[in-house]
């Protein structure tokens, strides 16, 4: 179904340096399996977001990652030099028909590179989304 979706993402990275990405964009939500399924162009390429209330999958461009609550996952993370090992770990997710909320760190080797606060709404294409 058509569907306003707002994704709004906060990254802080290790060394201080801190980055948003806020879009309202017009996708794709479905129930496949157990798993909501969002999908939406972003600035650069699709989003692909499947999700429960304790797994995600975050698809973008080429790379996948995978997120577990409360565990580590290992995923191979495309670049445009090539690929590397990124280990995943989901800190807090909550997620449902409307709304996925989750918070997930991003590890090189064993050093964290990133913390990342994530929230995505659904709402009705006539709907104002959730600030």
């Amino acid at each position: 179904m058509r569907k306003l979706i707002r994704y709004k993402t906060v990254f802080r990275y290790d060394g201080g340096q801190k980055d948003n990405l806020d879009l309202k964009e017009i996708g794709r939500f479905d129930m496949v399996g157990d798993l909501y399924h969002i999908r939406f162009k972003g600035p650069e390429y699709m989003i692909d977001i499947r999700y429960n209330d304790h797994r995600v999958e975050l698809r973008h461009g080429a790379s996948c990652l995978y997120f577990e609550k409360d565990k580590d996952c290992t995923c191979d993370y495309e670049l445009p030099f090539g690929t590397m090992k990124i280990k995943t770990h989901c800190d807090k997710l909550e997620g449902d028909e409307r709304s996925l909320k989750f918070i997930y760190e991003l590890y090189e080797q064993s050093e964290r590179v990133v913390r990342v606060y994530m929230m995505v709404t659904i709402s009705e294409t006539g709907e104002a989304p959730v600030s």
